[in-house]
């Protein structure tokens, strides 16, 4: 039980791993999409968005071909030589739902086993409990069984010196 938790938390661990890289890569790019250009309201997520839709649709090479902005000039002055390169990179750190779908499952699966160990726990220390209460029963019960003739005795040895 103990190591399906250690190899829960380890895949935890993982996921989160590569997700902060990618979490990192992302806020690296709107820091420098921000000190470009204005864009008060937007947040990471959001502007990772709007690259990403455009990522998926295939247009980012064309949009980069065809665009009368200054955006190719600025995705060259960050590194981006290519739309191919900027395109791989929103590719590569794009956190995927399947990887959040694996944390989160991951994630119940370590609070179940969790509760699992912590029931395991208490059942075994309620055991324990119990075992300890059964010697006591047993002494109360072997030290009952002499006290009764010892009664027995000072009942009669009160009834013959009465009489």
């Amino acid at each position: 039980m103990k190591k399906t938790l250690t190899s829960i938390q380890q895949k935890i661990t993982s996921i989160d791993s590569v997700n902060d890289l990618r979490w990192d890569q992302q806020r690296w790019f709107y820091s420098k999409f921000e000190d470009e250009y204005d864009i008060q309201g937007y947040s990471v997520e959001a502007t990772w968005l709007v690259y990403w839709k455009i990522h998926a649709s295939d247009s980012l090479v064309y949009k980069w071909s065809n665009t009368k902005s200054d955006k190719p000039a600025f995705f060259r002055k960050i590194g981006f030589r290519t739309p191919q390169e900027l395109d791989a990179f929103i590719e590569s750190n794009t956190i995927d739902r399947v990887a959040l779908l694996d944390k989160e499952r991951f994630k119940r699966q370590q609070e179940e086993t969790t509760v699992l160990l912590y029931k395991a726990s208490q059942d075994i220390d309620s055991s324990k409990e119990l075992s300890k209460y059964k010697w006591i029963l047993l002494c109360l019960l072997l030290t009952a069984f002499p006290l009764r003739y010892f009664f027995i005795a000072i009942v009669w040895s009160i009834k013959t010196l009465r009489t």
